[in-house]
């Protein structure tokens, strides 16, 4: 072997080496970007998660508005409602209507942020008080249903939920000390 077809050998392998140390870079360069790619997904689904339980949530306001403004009419001073009560088995003002429109709606959103779908610490930022002292108001028409329907678990979603934000306030009080709602990957 002569000297020319050495330094050609040498280079050549400088060359490889210098090629895989490029490619390396260029892979580390990559991996980088799809972990940035990758957060970026996770903060956009984070926003409309959380955009979404907004939106949602102030369907659920005006419809708690309603039943609240129904079940004033028949009971008063943020009494429980009585589900033996003539005006609630009568109907009046269409209170039994109104309350389970309301059901309906907080049992959707209930199932969506249980699995997920919404965001729990957005809603109790928007109205997860009001949700509880809302459900302790009207929980005896929820066990009345139950017994009617011989369904032991409607509205359990609503009830698990109440349940999480009832023991999350107790553990996070303030909310804001410990704000869950933020965007977790931004």
């Amino acid at each position: 072997m002569n000297i020319v077809e050495s330094v050609t050998v040498i280079v050549s392998n400088c060359a490889v080496v210098v090629g895989i140390f490029i490619a390396i870079m260029q892979l580390r360069k990559m991996q980088v970007s799809n972990d940035l790619q990758q957060k970026n997904i996770l903060a956009d689904h984070e926003r409309r998660k959380k955009q979404s339980t907004i939106e949602f949530s102030h369907q659920v306001l005006e419809e708690r508005i309603k039943a609240t403004d129904e079940i004033n009419k028949v009971f008063k001073n943020q009494e429980v409602v009585n589900v033996t009560a003539p005006d609630y088995i009568n109907n009046v003002n269409d209170v039994k209507g109104a309350i389970s429109r309301y059901l309906n709606l907080m049992e959707r959103i209930s199932v969506g942020i249980n699995i997920g779908v919404y965001d729990r610490d957005t809603f109790m930022r928007i109205t997860g008080s009001l949700t509880i002292k809302f459900y302790k108001r009207i929980e005896p028409v929820i066990i009345e249903k139950r017994r009617i329907t011989g369904n032991p678990k409607a509205y359990c979603d609503f009830e698990q939920l109440v349940k999480d934000m009832t023991n999350a306030y107790q553990e996070n009080t303030p909310l804001i000390q410990n704000d869950n709602a933020n965007i977790k990957y931004s």
